[in-house]
């Protein structure tokens, strides 16, 4: 497998930040006390699939998943391509294969529930390093009527362990308060220029969460909100879940929200916002504010990732299957 390096200077050059600084943006979790943040559903148990109009059943879909979807990037891992061949990130900017600390990403033919489409997914191992990333970034370039951007993904995770505390991390937040462990960057999708606005979807044991902002030691300068509350550790050890995170401007976000859901989403008065889903429990969806200067998006690339990141110490196993990237105009 390839893995592209790019060297810091360049990627200081290029546009201002780091890999470290981009990755932030587009995946690498934060540990955030999940508690004290807005919003969400509380579900401790087992949770129906959702009932949105757009069917969330993963397990009715058929092998060559790709062959008629309808969007910029699809990658079902199921036809032998190398993963460099489609992960190709931004020249300059991003490699496509993110890796970092003990970390290891392949398409493999998992075991325990079947995936969405068979036979191969995306594995993203990540080792016993505190923050570790192995990740796929790709981008779809500019286009004129762009208005909103969206990615959707099935997520199972085949292991989980935390070495921190006894699952809770002993790092402190902002306020002093103690941020709970391990927290997962599965998703991440963004407009790339000079500057890089994005926003990802975050895993924690008993919520998912979506996020803004390039923090990645602290929550400064970052918008988070609770997705769901929900025994999320259970549940993606058990079986897949389908997400997706859309960012734009508003009312296509919200309109687009809606179609997945078939719910509306209170949603902060703003031009451009991110808003994200998942099927289980019961298609929960949030949605966070934007600077407005990620608009318009036709004058950025898009681009998104997808994996794994974790700052905590402990071992995880991502599995990823149906990978799309849109542009929605």
């Amino acid at each position: 497998m390839l893995v592209v390096v790019m060297p810091r200077a360049k990627l200081l050059v290029a546009a201002g930040v780091t890999l470290a600084t981009l990755a932030a943006v587009l995946g690498v979790a934060a540990c955030y006390d999940v508690d004290a943040l807005r919003g969400g559903i509380r579900d401790g148990g087992a949770s129906p699939e959702g009932r949105a109009p757009e069917s969330f059943d993963a397990g009715a879909r058929s092998p060559g998943f790709c062959a008629t979807a309808d969007a910029a990037i699809c990658d079902d891992f199921d036809d032998g391509v190398p993963l460099e061949e489609k992960w190709r990130g931004v020249p300059g900017l991003f490699p496509g294969i993110i890796l970092q600390g003990d970390a290891g990403i392949d398409q493999v033919q998992p075991t325990g529930a079947p995936p969405p489409s068979s036979p191969s997914v995306l594995s993203s191992r990540l080792g016993v390093e505190l923050r570790t990333s192995a990740m796929l970034g790709a981008s779809i370039g500019r286009s004129e009527s762009v208005r909103a951007f969206e990615m959707e993904a099935t997520i199972r995770v085949a292991s989980w362990t935390s070495q921190a505390d006894g699952g809770f991390s002993k790092r402190k937040g902002p306020q002093g308060e103690p941020l709970k462990a391990p927290a997962v960057g599965v998703l991440g999708a963004g407009g790339l220029r000079l500057d890089v606005i994005g926003a990802s979807l975050d895993l924690s044991p008993e919520a998912l969460l979506l996020r803004s902002g390039i923090g990645i030691e602290t929550v400064e300068g970052t918008d988070v909100a609770v997705i769901a509350r929900h025994d999320y550790r259970a549940t993606f050890l058990d079986g897949w879940v389908h997400v997706g995170l859309v960012l734009g401007e508003r009312d296509l976000v919200l309109s687009r929200i809606f179609a997945r859901t078939g719910k509306p989403v209170s949603c902060p008065a703003s031009p451009a916002v991110a808003a994200a889903w998942a099927s289980r429990p019961d298609a929960a969806a949030a949605c966070i504010t934007l600077t407005p200067t990620l608009l318009p998006l036709s004058e950025r690339d898009l681009g998104g990732v997808v994996g794994g990141t974790s700052n905590d110490v402990g071992t995880i196993e991502v599995l990823t299957d149906d990978v799309l990237l849109r542009a929605l105009p």
